[in-house]
């Protein structure tokens, strides 16, 4: 059943909608709302609107289609916001881009996308040429806040006195299946893998969230911690834009500053990794009602430990919190479940709940992809249902592994979470499958990263483990094994080829040279060895 809002002046979603609809129709509903905070600057949504349609008539005029996908590199600011609407309001299909990612990692994504266009702000527009270097696909480059000094290595070259036509309306006509955005998280063969998400998928989710936790409201006020290339952004931008709602974008790397924006804004909706919340509590930043202007506070990405969401709930003045879980696959978050201190001892890590709408999630044999009869047995979280991707992008071999169809035709998309399930408590997680992990809540494919230190040292074979952990079990960080001769002309390789291919977060320290990596019986890495090789050297010190 599709959930249908009061009072009536509210959006209604319904399965032919699309997000770029919805956005229009908010801008049409409450034009003088704000829609945007961010670096100081506040943007209404009819302001949103006009500068969203101009940067869409201005792309389509330079040739983009619907369905091409446009990258976007920005800082946060106003602009960000303003490309992403922009993008959709021309019917493709956005792609973001880090600007804390090095300069090899966003290029290949662009080529992996086969991106039509590029979106530049002005701080990282002398990057814009190398990153079309060898993407012959990008057809055009656009800097919104300013006219660049000379033309782009690009086909057209846009600025800011090219945003003039708002009089020409958005495409608003994109069907449920059409792709919105693409996310490329790590991929175990050494480059990036995308996840296709619909606008289907987006409604769908958006849906069942509200239908699950309750409606967010014209004049809320809903934080954004995450980066765009962080799926929780999806969650921030549209949870608000479709309800009347404004977003208040933190600056990067200001987590620790959270409360005092919660404070200054009158936050009202949260939405974070535990990371953040655990970060704060660590400080004495969690003081009972510290921040309780929040009405409703998630968690997702990581585990969440109850003793700091029991210090959460105190600092929230006891509104609603919950624990949500859910892949990039899955759009966001597929099942929550409420938090109650009473449930959980302070050391345990909350559960993931139910699944919410019409999601299906189950514990099946990883092996065999057959369910289990008794689902208290650890086996495969997969999913199913209307937010799930319809597969990754042109990767059919990832498709055929990832992807499962069951004895009565039902489509499953299979996590690489190990859990278990509880009548009290829900389902519980219980590890990962295979070699990925999430290191600070970025999902992490260790594979990547072997790839990378493997061709730097001129070896066979490395290991690379989550280290260190916190004492919630989340990883902090990352080391590497390799098994050569220790020389400080290897080191500064490896640290060279991670600096330049891999994202911070998943560049390993230390590395460690050691005589031969350990092998267990089926003779592949004693990773277990390796990690109690970690903690005991850790207890000694």
């Amino acid at each position: 059943m599709w959930l249908k809002r009061t009072p009536p002046e509210r959006i209604i979603l319904m399965p032919t909608d699309n997000l770029a609809r919805l956005v229009h129709k908010t801008a049409t509903d409450h034009p003088e709302k704000a829609a945007i905070w961010a670096r100081g600057t506040t943007v209404n949504y009819r302001e949103f609107d006009e500068r969203a349609t101009a940067t869409a008539n201005a792309l389509r005029a330079a040739g983009v289609s619907p369905g091409d996908r446009v990258c976007i590199l920005s800082h946060r600011s106003a602009s960000l916001y303003v490309s992403i609407l922009g993008v959709l309001y021309a019917g493709a299909t956005y792609v973001c881009l880090n600007p804390r990612y090095p300069e090899a990692r966003n290029r290949m994504i662009i080529g992996l996308a086969g991106a039509s266009g590029l979106i530049v702000d002005d701080k990282l527009a002398a990057n814009a040429n190398a990153l079309i270097s060898g993407n012959p696909s990008v057809a055009v480059v656009l800097t919104p806040d300013s006219d660049p000094g000379s033309p782009f290595d690009s086909p057209q070259t846009l600025g800011k006195s090219d945003l003039t036509d708002t009089a020409t309306p958005p495409m608003l006509d994109c069907a449920g299946p059409d792709l919105a955005y693409i996310m490329f998280t790590s991929g175990s063969t050494g480059k990036p893998k995308g996840v296709p998400i619909s606008h289907g998928n987006v409604c769908a989710y958006l849906r069942n969230l509200i239908a699950f936790s309750g409606e967010v409201h014209p004049g809320d006020k809903v934080v954004q911690v995450a980066d765009v290339t962080f799926d929780i952004s999806v969650h921030d931008m549209f949870y608000a834009w479709t309800n009347g709602a404004c977003i208040i974008s933190i600056p990067e790397n200001a987590g620790l500053m959270s409360t005092r924006f919660v404070e200054e804004h009158g936050i009202t909706h949260w939405f974070a990794v535990p990371s953040t919340a655990r970060l704060l509590f660590e400080a004495g930043l969690l003081e009972p009602g510290c921040i309780s202007t929040i009405k409703c506070s998630f968690f997702c990405g990581e585990p969440l430990v109850a003793s700091v969401a029991s210090a959460w709930l105190e600092a929230v003045d006891g509104s609603p919190v919950y624990n949500l879980y859910g892949p990039t696959e899955g759009t966001v978050a597929v099942s929550g479940r409420r938090f109650a201190p009473a449930d959980f001892e302070p050391h345990e890590v909350v559960s993931l709940g139910l699944p919410f709408g019409n999601n299906g999630m189950k514990i099946f044999d990883p092996d065999t992809n057959i369910p289990h009869t008794d689902n208290s047995k650890v086996g495969e979280i997969c999913l199913s249902g209307d937010q799930i991707t319809g597969g990754y992008w042109q990767s059919p071999e990832l498709n055929a592994k990832s992807l499962f169809t069951d004895d009565v035709g039902n489509i499953w998309y299979k996590t690489g979470d190990l859990g278990s399930y509880d009548e009290d408590k829900g389902f519980l997680f219980a590890g990962r499958v295979d070699h990925q992990v999430k290191i600070r809540g970025f999902r992490v494919e260790l594979g990547e990263i072997e790839g990378v230190v493997r061709g730097a040292a001129g070896v066979g074979q490395v290991a690379v483990l989550p280290w260190p952990l916190s004492e919630d079990g989340a990883a902090l960080g990352c080391v590497v094994f390799v098994p050569t001769k220790e020389s400080e002309a290897v080191r500064g390789a490896i640290r060279q080829a991670c600096a330049e291919k891999l994202p911070d977060y998943m560049q390993p320290n230390p590395i460690y040279f050691i005589g031969a990596l350990p092998l267990n019986v089926n003779g592949k890495t004693d990773y277990k060895a390796l990690h109690e090789q970690l903690v005991s050297s850790k207890q000694g010190n």
